[in-house]
């Protein structure tokens, strides 16, 4: 009697031992399974926000590469602008110093006709 009793002590015992290290080890497995979850979780999150950053960088270079390459046309065609006025400041200068040649040499012209009509007693 005292082995049957013991022996069902034991099973008793042993059974109850295996349902609390079942109970742990489901535990045990379901917050390893938790932690899994919210790691790849983060990972992800972390790799759509380096993807956002990256492109967010990349339409930073695009925008400010763009406003650059606008700068220099607007420089390259003040540039002109300034230059074809210069010109045609220049040439309006060119075209008054002809004028003035023009007028002083139909004046000495006109002189020198009379100093022949003087001279032969026409005038």
């Amino acid at each position: 009697a005292f082995l049957a009793a013991r022996t069902i002590q034991n099973s008793y015992r042993a059974s109850k031992a295996r349902e609390l290290h079942k109970g742990l080890l489901t535990a045990w497995i379901e917050n390893c399974a938790a932690v899994m979850i919210q790691s790849n979780f983060r990972g992800m999150q972390a790799r759509i926000a380096v993807t956002a950053y990256c492109a967010s960088r990349r339409i930073q270079s695009l925008v400010r590469g763009h406003q650059a390459r606008t700068a220099v046309n607007f420089y390259k065609c003040a540039r002109k602008i300034q230059s074809m006025w210069r010109c045609k400041r220049m040439y309006n200068a060119y075209k008054f110093y002809r004028a003035a040649l023009a007028i002083q040499s139909c004046y000495r012209s006109m002189r020198a006709r009379r100093e022949v009509l003087v001279l032969r007693g026409e005038y």
